[in-house]
């Protein structure tokens, strides 16, 4: 006959022992009625109306058609040149032409546009505005208090001109204000 320790260890009702140990405590008659209620037909038949809902499916979607990577070799990324071009003293300076000829067109015979550079406490006759690199600007003009010729080298931030119609006088003959930027100068290749 078998050794009634062996029996005792064996793995299925060592496990059921611990099970056992487990439910110590555990109100075994709530439990029971628990167990009673899932058998019931009533219980019964509801898990099983469950089971019987067709099962539906989400429809078929159609696969993405496979993207080629984007050739961004078409693009061309701005210089910070040309991401600025709106503020350099060249476009002052054509805009200042357009409104210039513009206002020459408008104004009558005996009536000129004449522009006045103010900076630093200094104010210059313009004779001439010229784009001397990205935000500089040449005026070349004569000082007003003494009528002196000078050139006046400016960032286009410290500079302010002040544009007037003056009359066309003996001691203010008509004359035309230049306007130069580096895109319009030529070279001579002669």
């Amino acid at each position: 006959m078998n050794n009634p320790f062996d029996l005792i260890n064996r793995d299925d009702i060592k496990r059921a022992r611990d099970a056992m140990d487990k439910l110590h405590g555990v109100d075994l008659d709530r439990i029971f009625d628990i167990q009673k209620t899932l058998s019931s037909s009533a219980v019964q038949d509801a898990l099983r109306a469950i089971h019987e809902i067709p099962k539906f499916s989400l429809p078929d979607i159609a696969p993405l058609p496979k993207l080629k990577p984007m050739d961004y070799s078409a693009f061309k990324i701005p210089t910070p040149a040309e991401q600025n071009y709106y503020q350099s003293a060249e476009i002052l300076i054509l805009r200042l032409r357009e409104r210039y000829e513009a206002w020459c067109a408008e104004l009558p015979e005996d009536v000129q546009p004449a522009i006045y550079a103010l900076t630093g406490g200094v104010v210059l006759r313009v004779a001439s505005l010229t784009q001397e690199s990205f935000h500089g600007i040449a005026v070349d003009g004569a000082m007003l208090d003494s009528n002196a010729r000078c050139l006046l080298i400016a960032h286009q931030a410290s500079l302010q001109l002040l544009c007037v119609a003056e009359p066309v006088t003996a001691e203010q003959p008509k004359r035309r204000i230049g306007f130069y930027v580096a895109s319009e100068q030529s070279t001579d290749e002669d």
